[in-house]
């Protein structure tokens, strides 16, 4: 691989590990919808200031996120709109996922129903107790 496209794939991996933390994937759908506060990004995702500020800091330091400062407050904006792009590009693997545990849930289901049917302990096979008295040859 030449050099120059390893050194993006690095630089594309680091972007997706900042990404890779789910405060800090909130913090972003937040930025996404407009600038905010640190203060008012700490409240909504229910962590302490020192917390969303060291996940901003990575954000800023990757370039996912930039910053002004207002007096004694600082705001917080989204570098590119493309984010959107990664989050609904998540999103449909997530739906391919579901649709695919609920495919594998519902054959299982039915699988367990069938062999339940087939069961001497079912209500249309034999009771437990006649069963049993079989077995013992009574």
């Amino acid at each position: 691989m030449k050099e120059r496209i390893k050194l993006r794939y690095q630089e594309r991996s680091t972007v997706l590990k900042a990404l890779s933390h789910p405060v800090r994937l909130f913090i972003a759908e937040e930025l996404a919808k407009g600038e905010r506060c640190v203060s008012e990004l700490a409240r909504s995702a229910g962590s302490g200031l020192p917390t969303v500020s060291r996940h901003l800091m990575l954000l800023r330091n990757v370039s996912v996120v930039t910053s002004r400062k207002e007096k004694l407050r600082v705001f917080y904006r989204l570098e590119s709109s493309s984010l959107d792009l990664i989050f609904s590009a998540v999103e449909k693997i997530l739906e391919g996922r579901t649709r695919t545990m609920k495919y594998l849930f519902r054959t299982q289901n039915e699988k367990i129903s069938k062999d339940r049917r087939n069961s001497p302990f079912s209500s249309k096979g034999a009771s437990v107790k006649r069963f049993h008295r079989n077995l013992r040859g009574k």
